[in-house]
């Protein structure tokens, strides 16, 4: 049997805990960048790619010849928003959690790539 070379977790719900935060992340970069939503209507792209969720709005409110750069401004404040959000009130892990990933070959790699670091956190 070959040893397994890759293995890719989604993170919200699956390795730390959901608690909106990615939610009112979309909301605060569409927000400041005035495109119109609703949570419910975020709610319905929830698992999708975060740049088509953000495509999806900001051209259902510019058209759709809207610049890509236009997109990479909302998607940056999005991911800075949530990287914020992380890094001030950490991310909760679901137990048992962080025993599966600790067999990560490239450990320091795992850990930094998830926000707020879940390595501080106590499973």
């Amino acid at each position: 049997m070959d040893a397994i070379k890759l293995l890719i977790f989604d993170v919200a719900g699956t390795i730390v805990q959901d608690r909106g935060e990615v939610l009112r992340a979309f909301s605060t970069a569409l927000e400041k960048h005035g495109v119109a939503h609703t949570t419910a209507e975020l709610k319905e792209w929830k698992g999708s790619s975060k740049q088509e969720v953000i495509r999806h709005f900001v051209r259902r409110q510019a058209g759709p010849e809207v610049s890509e750069s236009a997109v990479a401004d909302v998607y940056g404040d999005f991911r800075r928003e949530l990287e914020r959000h992380c890094r001030d009130n950490g991310v909760l892990p679901i137990p048992g959690r962080r025993r599966l990933l600790h067999g990560c070959t490239n450990t320091a790699f795992c850990w930094r790539r998830l926000p707020g670091s879940i390595a501080r956190s106590r499973s």
